[in-house]
């Protein structure tokens, strides 16, 4: 039988919560919620799932990718959007569709930024809202 790839190997699979399920209040207070810093050291990327439930009034969500310049120290380093040509699932625009899930993803070019995060931005009106991951 054949050796098969870490790709298709579920032990080579690591699932996480990015930003964890609660209720967020968009409108003027429409802070971003970032979520937990990932390490891609020895990954081959990540695979994130915006995950949406009960949404009010004109309610939406959006979500992007960020990478960090010091992956050493992603507390005190800078965090960038992740360039939407390169990486065009790396964002998710205003949803309004309740009880939905929808997909980003990010696999690093050669050299390129290891550290990476989901951010969840709530829109307008109260949602329900959550980013996980799942790195491979």
């Amino acid at each position: 039988m054949g050796r098969m790839s870490p790709l298709h190997s579920p032990t080579a699979l690591t699932p996480g919560t990015s930003v964890v399920p609660a209720s967020r209040n968009g409108g003027a207070s429409n802070a971003d919620v970032n979520g937990s810093t990932i390490d891609l050291t020895g990954y081959r990327g990540a695979y994130f799932i915006l995950h949406t439930g009960a949404m009010t009034g004109s309610a939406a969500v959006a979500a992007r990718l960020q990478t960090n310049d010091l992956p050493s120290d992603p507390t005190n380093g800078n965090w960038s959007n992740v360039n939407y040509t390169t990486y065009s699932n790396a964002q998710i625009t205003n949803k309004t569709n309740a009880s939905s899930t929808f997909e980003m993803s990010y696999v690093p070019y050669a050299g390129g930024p290891l550290v990476v995060r989901a951010v969840l931005t709530p829109e307008a009106n109260i949602s329900l809202a959550a980013i996980n991951h799942i790195i491979f």
